[in-house]
């Protein structure tokens, strides 16, 4: 018993360590992570998500005005005292109730394209929204891209001021033994105490800039900022070997793949919907409407049991005098209420009608429409024109930046390479006696910064090929 009791605890403590290992991993979000959860949670994509919802409702509302429309209405009312019997239209000293049923359907046959244009020109904006809300996920697929760069690069800032403290340190343990054998002075050591603090001010510098930059993450995602957080470290090193890209052939790519490029030509295509909406306006319009009625009185009585009762009536004048005469007639015998059914039956009664309706003054309001509508296709055809110049701007500017970082990037290897000899041959020349502590401190600082400007430049390459990859239509990757 005790030996299935103890099997059972180890296989629940085993089973908790494992979970709470995936949550440890879970905790650990890769740049593919981020970008699968914004996609579902950051604000901006939820915005434009529910903005291209609106647009999907308008289309389908402005197919359905195309079709017929179907109402019915109904109603009841009870009136007292003397009245007019509805069914007879006949005065009757009796209370009344009647009720009304009808249904009617209507529909437009021709009004100079109007429903046509409105659904074509919905149909335009819903494509535009979704053009839109494609591009700001790709928008917001950068950002991501960008913040987990800029994680990445303060955490290697911070790798290397901790490489820097501990050599610092090394330094310093090496220059307090030689103190100790009195081969240099004293007053030596205070360079490198003096290093070595500022070695971890940077520390903190750095250590505060990563925080700043999850906060950004975070943001971006949506993510409560006192969570934890912690994202995956993978190796990243640029690309020293790019192609050689060509504006023009980089500025077609970008055209075809751009979704804001879509959503401009969407917009300006409404945009002529719009004026033929508006013109569409000074055209008559045909309608065909079609209408069934009926009604029900509590008056309104069915008659049966009828047998012939000869009745007497005068009125028939013979030789000036009034006579006498009978007639058979047929009298019911028997009466009861018309049930509620056979009433709506036999009154039941249908309507067909058309109707032309031709505008021919309003004021001058349909001249101002089209007007209007006209000038804000003037204006966005401007405002297209102005994003595809700023379009090509913001190309060139890429492409030289990319260029100017991929040459700093290369400069910045070679110069760490440089002072790394420099300094391993200072250090020889220290330990042999041939050069002064200053000396190995200079060349220490110098290698420090050359590491640091080296690390700026390896993530700015980064970050502008990123750009240009975001230009391009490539996937998010740190690949």
């Amino acid at each position: 018993m005790k030996r299935t009791l103890l099997i059972s605890i180890t296989f629940i403590l085993v089973a908790l360590l494992s979970l709470s290992g995936e949550l440890r991993s879970q905790d650990r979000w890769s740049l593919e992570d981020c970008l699968k959860y914004a996609r579902e949670n950051n604000l901006s994509i939820e915005a434009a998500t529910i903005n291209h919802s609106v647009t999907v409702t308008d289309r389908a509302e402005a197919f359905q005005t195309r079709l017929p429309n179907l109402t019915s209405s109904s109603g009841y009312s009870y009136s007292f005292g003397r009245n007019v019997d509805p069914t007879t239209n006949d005065f009757v000293p009796q209370n009344l109730g009647f009720s009304s049923i009808n249904l009617n359907t209507n529909v437009l046959l021709y009004n100079g394209g109007r429903l046509r244009n409105q659904y074509s020109q919905a149909l335009l904006l819903e494509k535009e929204a979704d053009a839109l809300r494609k591009q700001t996920i790709q928008d917001v697929e950068l950002e991501i891209a960008l913040a987990f760069l800029t994680i990445l690069f303060e955490r290697e800032r911070t790798r290397n001021a901790e490489e820097q403290l501990t050599a610092s340190n090394n330094q310093l343990d090496r220059i307090r033994q030689l103190i100790e054998v009195e081969m240099v002075p004293e007053s030596d050591q205070f360079e490198w105490i003096a290093q070595a603090a500022a070695d971890e001010q940077q520390i903190m510098i750095s250590e505060n800039a990563v925080e700043n930059a999850i906060f950004q993450l975070k943001s971006i995602l949506n993510l409560d900022p006192a969570g934890p957080f912690e994202v995956e470290i993978p190796t990243v090193d640029p690309d020293t070997d790019l192609d050689d890209y060509n504006f023009l052939p980089v500025l077609d790519q970008v055209k075809r793949t751009r979704p804001e490029i879509l959503a401009m030509d969407f917009g300006e295509r409404a945009a002529e919907k719009g004026v033929a909406l508006a013109e569409s306006a000074r055209m008559p319009s045909l309608f065909f409407g079609a209408g069934l009625n009926t009604n029900y009185s509590t008056l309104s009585q069915t008659l049966e049991d009828f047998t012939l009762q000869r009745v007497t009536s005068d009125g028939v004048f013979i030789n000036g005098e009034s006579v006498l005469f009978e007639q058979e007639t047929s009298v019911p015998l028997s009466a009861f209420r018309t049930p509620f059914f056979e009433q709506l039956n036999q009154n039941l009664g249908f309507a067909l009608g058309v109707q032309l309706n031709i505008p021919i003054y309003d004021r001058g309001r349909f001249k101002a429409d089209v007007d209007r509508a006209k000038h804000n296709l003037s204006l966005v055809r401007n405002q297209n024109r102005q994003n595809q110049r700023a379009l090509e701007l913001q190309i060139q500017e890429i492409l030289a930046d990319l260029k100017t970082a991929e040459a700093q990037y290369d400069a910045g290897l070679r110069r760490v390479e440089y002072l790394q000899n420099a300094y391993d041959n200072m250090n020889q020349r220290f330990g042999l006696g041939m050069s002064n502590n200053y000396d190995l401190l200079d060349a220490q600082v110098r290698l420090n910064q050359a590491v640091s400007e080296a690390t700026i430049a390896k993530f700015n390459l980064l970050f502008r090929k990123k750009v240009l990859d975001f230009y391009l239509g490539e996937p998010m990757t740190l690949d």
